[in-house]
Parts: C-alpha cells; structure tokens; sequence
C-alpha cells in the first residue's frame, strides 16, 4: 500500500474518530452537568439512561473503528496504542455489544422469535457489567462510568486517549484537510 493509500486510510480513521470524541463528550457532559438540577430520581434516571446508552453506542463505534484500523494502530507509539488496545478491551469485557444489539436496539427477545418482551432484570444486569454496581446509591455507577469516558482532567479516559489519537493522525498525515 502506497503512502498515499495509507494516508487515505489514517485521514478517514482520523475523521470517524473525531466525531466519536463529540459523541461520546457531549452525553458525558449532559450527564454531569445535570446531576444537580434534578428534581426527581425519574429525572435523574431518565437523563442517564440516554446519556449511558448513547456513550454505548459510541464505545461499540469505536470498537469497531479500532478493528478495521488494526494494522494502522499497530504503527503508533506504544502508549498511544496501548491506550487504544486497553479501551477495547474495556469494551468487550463489559460486554457492550452484546448490551447494544439486545437491549438498546430491541423490545423483544430474539431468542423467542419475538414473542417474548426483554426482561428487564436480565437488562439491568447487562448494564450492571458496563457500569458497574459497586457504588450506593447505584446512579454513582453511572456518574463513574461517564468520568471513565471523559473527565477534561483525566488524559486516560476514553475521550482524550481517542482525541490524542486524532492529533497523532493529523500530525503524521501532514493534516487530515477538508472532511471527503
């Protein structure tokens, strides 16, 4: 592959990566700066419940970005990569596209040719692997899952190692121009 081709390849990985760092601050933020302008715990839910599902979403976009862009990944700096590597192994070990494909997309089970609604106990321990369950009350989990995603301060959440990843293309591909 000629060094134009790979250039191709980095600028569009580029630019699928630097809508994902939107879409995956922007639901972080909402999230944060709400938690105080509550009236009701159904408020509270509610807002973290779509900012949640929309940063899963994003996880499994990138995921998948990741795995396309294998062989270009492997070329970059150690810490970069393994900073790329360490949230896709996140992402699967959370079990995030299977979350995603059963239970954001869908109202039945697949698995009774959708004669059966999702049990919502079965949901809620699918989003338990994602966010965790540790912290009391359970809306804390959340609140730490969107801080792993993006925290301004934090140059290892999510959000900052793929924006790194951004600048890191820009840079080696002398600009990513005008988006195709």
């Amino acid at each position: 592959m000629g060094n134009t081709d790979k250039n191709v390849r980095l600028k569009d990985m580029g630019w699928l990566l630097n809508d994902l760092v939107l879409d995956l601050s922007a639901p972080s933020d909402v999230m944060q700066k709400f938690k105080e302008l509550h009236n009701t715990q159904t408020s509270e839910m509610a807002v973290a419940r779509m900012c949640i599902s929309s940063m899963v979403i994003g996880l499994c976009k990138f995921d998948e970005i990741s795995q396309y862009y294998g062989k270009e990944i492997r070329d970059f700096p150690d810490e970069l990569k393994n900073g790329i590597y360490s949230i896709k192994q996140e992402v699967e070990k959370r079990r995030m596209y299977s979350y995603r494909s059963k239970y954001l997309a869908h109202s039945f089970s697949k698995d009774d040719k959708m004669t059966k609604p999702l049990e919502f106990s079965a949901a809620v321990d699918s989003l338990k692997k994602i966010i965790g369950d540790e912290l009391k009350p359970a809306i804390e989990n959340g609140y730490a899952f969107c801080k792993w995603v993006y925290d301004e301060n934090d140059e290892s959440c999510v959000v900052n190692i793929i924006h790194q990843t951004v600048f890191h293309i820009d840079e080696i591909t002398g600009g990513m121009g005008k988006r195709a």
